[in-house]
């Protein structure tokens, strides 16, 4: 055996140790990890950058990849909101630390001062790009997870239909319609996805724990905002097929951001969720289609959901299609001939989605009238069918958008901290480290399987 084949093995030894340190073991309750609250949550982000920064750039971008595919290995076996958060928190850390790094923060506090581009050039173009891709990968199985499996899952229960049932027999209390037993429905699921979040974030650093909550609860909105448009302008419903899925291209590009509105349109709901009547669209649906926003959008306010605007005007920035279908269905039809009126009154949808929802408008006791003489095929003339608009509202469907790292320091969604190895890392390691010498069954070879942690913690030691 040569001295290289020899230094290629101490390579493998130290790199397996730092995955094992760094991510293998990080939930698994060995080492005291179970316990790791605060600062101790990054541990794996902290591990990984030091690990990576220490060797060097041939070695660093290496060991780099391996630990980014074992953090998505990692996330997608958590079947659980608790651990898919965990690691969506430490890759926001991670990619945050090597930025730090890139900035001259070195091994001690972040800075803001330039780029060190000649030192560090390296891990911004190799180790970013897939670390963004991999937060937006889990940032989207938590979204799908929460839906599926908490909002769909208890708006779905059957206790409202009880309660409603009660009530209806009760002459103490106004009798509940389908359409406002449907907005109780999802007004209950919603806050069942708020106590998930809130659970997950348990330990985490407070800023992960916001940014985590106003990017989940904004995206669920907007897809409960196109499922329901959907289902709404979808004369046959049992034309609507289920074809959602999460298409992933691994580390490949932006496949992981598909847009929610694609799937969300065609996810068929139950009948007992729409919070408007099948058939005609009249100015009563209006009025259901508002109360269903403004309640929804009360509650998000409620708990310190932020409207992200994006050139959307206020208001419409959690429920573009739905509220803007309901200003358009209790407005004076007459102002829609012209353009400029037309996109301030309904800013969240297209001409050709306007002139869709105005050929099933009929009239009802609230707006007896019809449709004025020529409306339809003057909006008809000024965008043939054949030619669709793009949509208002579309931006706002481009799906997760990983914050910058300049953001997270300035909004204080992070904390800073050091990648130098204190005495908690040495804790660490140690118990890592003691865990795999106990098990060992000679006295004489105790400590002979641990040998791979000496190498990983001499590499650390010298950060300081």
């Amino acid at each position: 055996m040569t001295v290289a084949d020899v230094e290629a093995m101490l390579v493998e030894l130290r790199t397996v140790a730092a995955l094992e340190a760094s991510v293998y073991l990080a939930r698994s309750g060995k080492g005291g990890a179970r316990s790791l609250r605060g600062k101790a949550v990054h541990a794996p982000a902290r591990r990984v950058a030091r690990t990576t920064i220490m060797l060097g750039p041939e070695e660093g971008v290496v060991f780099g990849v391996r630990a980014i595919r074992a953090i998505e290995a990692a996330a997608d076996g958590c079947s659980d909101v608790v651990g898919m958060a965990y690691w969506w928190s430490n890759c926001i850390q991670l990619r945050w630390m090597l930025w730090a790094m890139c900035h001259g923060g070195g091994f001690g506090d972040a800075s803001d001062g330039p780029p060190i581009v000649n030192e560090f050039d390296w891990v911004m173009k190799v180790l970013v790009p897939p670390l963004k891709d991999l937060e937006c990968y889990i940032f989207e199985n938590i979204n799908t997870n929460l839906w599926s499996n908490v909002l769909v899952e208890t708006a779905m229960s059957e206790a409202f239909a009880s309660v409603a049932q009660s009530a209806n027999h009760s002459p103490h209390h106004p009798r509940i319609s389908q359409q406002e037993l449907a907005i109780h429905r999802w007004h209950d699921a919603l806050a069942a996805v708020n106590r998930t979040l809130v659970a997950s974030g348990q330990g985490a650093p407070a800023g992960h724990v916001e940014l985590l909550k106003q990017k989940v609860v904004t995206a669920l909105l907007r897809r409960l905002d196109s499922s329901l448009f959907a289902h709404l302008v979808q004369e046959d419903q049992a034309a609507m097929e289920d074809g959602s899925s999460i298409h992933r291209d691994h580390f490949g590009g932006q496949k992981h951001n598909a847009s929610f509105d694609t799937r969300a349109s065609s996810m068929k709901l139950d009948s007992k969720l729409l919070p408007f009547p099948k058939g005609p669209l009249t100015f009563g649906v209006g009025i259901n289609l508002k109360m269903a926003v403004t309640r929804w959008t009360n509650w998000a306010s409620d708990i310190d959901i932020k409207e992200d605007l994006k050139g959307i005007d206020e208001g419409y920035s959690l429920f573009p299609r739905l509220r803007a279908t309901a200003d358009l269905l209790m407005m004076p039809k007459e102002v829609l001939t012209d353009r400029v009126t037309r996109s301030e009154v309904v800013p969240g949808l297209p001409l050709r989605r306007i002139c869709q929802i105005l050929e099933r408008f009929e009239p009802d006791d609230f707006a007896p009238d019809p449709l004025p003489a020529g409306l339809l095929d003057a909006l008809h003339q000024e965008t043939p069918p054949s030619q669709p608009t793009p949509s208002p509202a579309a931006k706002l469907d481009a799906g997760y958008e990983p914050p910058s790292e300049s953001s997270l320091l300035a909004d204080g969604l992070i904390e800073p901290v050091s990648l130098e190895l204190d005495d908690d890392s040495d804790d660490e390691l140690d118990a890592v480290s003691e865990m795999y010498d106990s098990t060992q069954t000679a006295p004489e070879s105790r400590g002979e399987e641990t040998q791979r942690f000496q190498l990983l913690k001499e590499l650390w030691s010298s950060a300081r």
